[in-house]
């Protein structure tokens, strides 16, 4: 019972593992919900800001204040549209921010108007904690947090009628705001945890656990713009596969295509390392040179070959830009079929590409 609550606190009852694998959608997530919560929050400062100004009887404070937090909001607007799009690792403090950002509007709005019971500041303790992908734990310090400090403000510069009514809805919007946040991350964590599940079912090869052909066209021209300076197609192709399963079976023809896979994701990271086919892996590396990436090319041949296992490959090379993922992967394929041409030209491997038939003939394949 313990481990189940403690489970629920910090991975919104996830397991770790499966928590930390979805920690980047959980990040695209709350960039979604920023930047919708700045859009929302944007047009009620503009609306603010009018409505202070056209009122005669209106504070200047007000309109100063809302003018503040409207260039604030505009901000982090266009950060949550291009900035964080590159770099996941801010989401988190900005999220932090607007959610600050939020509540100090709302405090502030009571220090303007202490006759008038806090509205604004009930509202963000009941919606908040519900608007992003927050860790349950981090939702219930959050809002305990605010509760205290609004309830110890209140108290201090309003009268006794007006903060005990906001004192005791601070306490009943709070709880509800715990509560529907708590709710909201399991609900949203499962889903998450899910989608990923299915998205790994759909675009990564179940035998050798590097990406599959579906990830290639899905993300090909998206993960192509993450190159700075060039990017390198390698194709290849395993020589032998067919001929390996019908002499020793399908099970050594895997152990085949997860050696090839492995050495391939070691050489050129994993998750830029596709299988193509039945026996045909893609991979495509960054901002390296040419003459150094066929070395290491050439150092994967050679450890394949060491397990008996022989691969042929192409390479295509483009600068960085507007690239034509097609043409690159159809140069870097034909630079395949002629370097398997040649390997199966020399006597040794061309008998190593016969089998024999039923008759007694051996047929090239």
């Amino acid at each position: 019972m313990k481990e189940k609550i403690l489970r629920l606190l910090l991975y919104g009852g996830l397991e770790q593992e499966d928590y930390n694998r979805i920690r980047k959608d959980i990040a695209e997530y709350n960039r979604g919900c920023l930047e919708v919560t700045n859009v929302l929050t944007l047009c009620l400062m503009i609306g603010s800001v009018i409505a202070s100004t056209l009122s005669f009887s209106s504070d200047d404070y007000m309109t100063i204040m809302c003018t503040g937090y409207l260039f604030v909001d505009l901000v982090m607007l266009i950060a949550s549209r291009s900035a964080l799009k590159r770099d996941r690792s801010m989401i988190p403090p900005f999220v932090r921010t607007c959610i600050m950002v939020i509540y100090s509007y709302a405090v502030m709005t009571t220090i303007i108007n202490p006759d008038n019971q806090a509205t604004t500041m009930m509202v963000c303790l009941a919606i908040i904690p519900v608007a992003f992908a927050m860790r349950p734990i981090q939702s219930i310090i959050l809002t305990v947090a605010v509760a205290i400090g609004f309830d110890f403000l209140t108290v201090r510069i309003k009268e006794p009628v007006n903060w005990e009514p906001d004192l005791w809805n601070s306490v009943v919007f709070g709880a509800v705001g715990i509560v529907a946040g708590i709710e909201s991350a399991v609900v949203k964590y499962r889903s998450l945890s899910l989608a990923r599940k299915n998205r790994m079912l759909f675009e990564n090869d179940l035998l050798t656990g590097v990406r599959n052909r579906n990830s290639y066209e899905e993300h090909c021209d998206a993960i192509l713009e993450e190159a700075s300076e060039n990017v390198i197609c390698i194709f290849a192709d395993v020589n032998g596969l067919h001929e390996l399963n019908n002499r020793e079976g399908h099970a050594a023809g895997d152990r085949m295509l997860k050696a090839v896979a492995g050495e391939m994701a070691k050489a050129f990271g994993c998750d830029h390392t596709y299988r193509f086919g039945g026996d045909e892996f893609v991979s495509l590396v960054f901002d390296a040179p040419l003459d150094e990436t066929k070395e290491r090319a050439a150092a994967v041949q050679k450890k394949l070959e060491k397990m008996g296992y022989f691969v042929s490959y192409g390479m295509a090379e483009r600068p960085a830009g507007k690239i034509n993922s097609d043409k690159m992967l159809m140069e870097a394929e034909k630079k395949m079929r002629e370097a398997k041409a040649a390997f199966y030209s020399t006597p040794e491997h061309s008998r190593r590409a016969r089998m024999p038939e039923g008759n007694g003939t051996e047929q090239e394949i």
